[in-house]
């Protein structure tokens, strides 16, 4: 009888072992499943962030064209060149890399640099300035056009960036992430307006 029950409690022993393995085997599996995910899901993040900055980067090109342009056109108004140099040197200023995107306090001044940016740019090419622009410059019909497209550019960069976060958001909510979402790092991201 006392050999049965030794037996007895080195089976439970094993099983023990053996049920903390599997829970151990089940929390790494279920961790590398949700950082794959996870990590797919920023790379997405990641790729459309980049195609949001190069097109800020061709309306910053843009801009600084334009302001060549004014500078060298008669009866440009300086106060036109004055406040447009300003806002490009301002967008030209605050950069951001994809990894600091969770930098709420950085994220909300970059975008505000871009957003005043864009609509100098649009006000001077569309608004009431707008109507005057053309005379001072030979190809200003060409600069419209640029402006034009990197609008439509800017529309479509902004809603694929703004799907892949809240992709991305979502997962990071997952009853499945939240437990791992910390040990790993992952934050969530902003999405930008449109502008």
């Amino acid at each position: 009888m006392g050999n049965a029950h030794h037996l007895s409690l080195n089976m439970h022993k094993h099983v023990g072992f053996i049920a903390i393995g599997l829970v151990v085997a089940l929390y790494a599996g279920l961790g590398w499943y949700t950082h794959s995910t996870l990590s797919g899901a920023m790379a997405v993040v990641d790729a459309a962030w980049a195609d949001v900055v190069a097109v800020h980067e061709l309306r910053q090109e843009l801009a600084e064209n334009l302001i060549r342009d004014l500078q060298d056109s008669e009866g440009a108004s300086e106060a036109a060149v004055r406040t447009l140099r300003a806002s490009h040197e301002n967008a030209l200023a605050h950069t951001l890399e994809a990894d600091a995107l969770g930098d709420v306090a950085r994220f909300a001044v970059y975008e505000a640099a871009q957003i005043q940016l864009g609509r100098r740019l649009n006000t001077l090419a569309f608004g009431r300035e707008g109507s005057s622009l053309a005379r001072f410059l030979t190809d200003g019909t060409m600069w419209d056009m640029q402006l034009q497209s990197n609008n439509y550019r800017m529309g479509i960069v902004l809603t694929q960036y703004n799907e892949a976060v809240r992709t991305y958001n979502a997962a990071l909510k997952s009853s499945l992430a939240r437990f791992f979402v910390r040990v790993f790092g992952f934050s969530a991201r902003p999405t930008l307006q449109h502008h």
